[in-house]
């Protein structure tokens, strides 16, 4: 997979130069220039995002130039929640052209509610508190905006049952009309759903696409019965024997695998039996 790379990209006041020599695969960071000459490591997921748009220097004064820090002062306790980063990372998909995820939100004409733009405490008596760790904000309409009325607390399974690339999906299994993640969970299938989908787009049968596990069937004896070296028979001089007797009656100079290859491979019978392999002659030697 080609590296990313974001040299002389702009993030807010940060341009990237290059990629960080601390960088490591799990913690991506970027050596980034700020406009007014700082020269800082920065978290690629904090640029991406937009939590970091410029130094500690110039952040500082923004703060004071623009009364942030007063604003902040009067604090609601929960800066540090899992339901304050909802709201924040679904507004950077809304309104920061520089997140990620912007093009399937923002680009598309995604927004987010004047209410709930402009203030963390009337979402969060919109919302409440996340039912568990699991849920995460959902849209119910995925073309919607985020608001009270189109807005829950979903599982990832819910998210998914609920994407755009997901709906309009139906399978006819024995008679009945279903969505993939439904089949799914009925049947108890262990394939991911992007491997159905797959397997859909190849022209598989619909049950058999949510049912078959390829892990089950090349397990244990169903990946290869072991074969029955008597079973295979040659025709050398006129008789008829197995690779394992053949093998034996030319004195062993080769083994059964390497006949029974040579044999796959198109050798002569005879050949295949009677040649000794490169060990074997240089120990005759």
């Amino acid at each position: 997979m080609k590296k990313l790379d974001l040299t002389g990209e702009r993030f807010g006041k940060w341009v990237a130069v290059r990629r960080s020599d601390k960088a490591t695969k799990a913690k991506p960071f970027w050596e980034c220039r700020c406009d007014c000459g700082n020269i800082v490591d920065v978290f690629l997921g904090s640029l991406r995002c937009g939590d970091s748009t410029r130094c500690a220097a110039c952040h500082s004064l923004w703060m004071r130039e623009s009364g942030q820090a007063r604003i902040n002062a009067t604090k609601h306790g929960m800066h540090k929640s899992p339901e304050y980063q909802s709201w924040r990372c679904a507004k950077a998909r809304c309104f920061r052209p520089n997140n990620h995820n912007y093009p399937s939100y923002g680009g598309r004409g995604i927004t987010m509610c004047k209410a709930w733009k402009d203030d963390f405490a009337a979402f969060f008596k919109d919302m409440g508190l996340k039912p568990t760790k699991k849920h995460s904000l959902d849209r119910i309409d995925a073309d919607g905006d985020y608001g009270p009325s189109n807005c829950k607390w979903s599982t990832m399974k819910e998210q998914n049952r609920n994407k755009r690339n997901s709906r309009g999906i139906v399978l006819t299994i024995d008679g009945v009309d279903m969505n993939v993640w439904d089949a799914m969970e009925l049947f108890g299938t262990t394939v991911s759903y992007p491997a159905v989908v797959g397997r859909l787009k190849r022209g598989w049968d619909h049950k058999e696409a949510v049912t078959y596990d390829a892990r089950k069937a090349h397990s244990g004896a169903a990946v290869r019965k072991k074969v029955d070296r008597s079973t295979v028979v040659l025709l050398i001089v006129g008789k008829t024997m197995s690779i394992k007797d053949a093998v034996s009656h030319f004195g062993n100079v080769v083994s059964y695998a390497s006949a029974l290859g040579r044999i796959r491979r198109g050798w002569d019978h005879k050949k295949a039996v009677s040649t000794p392999t490169r060990k074997k002659r240089e120990n005759k030697a």
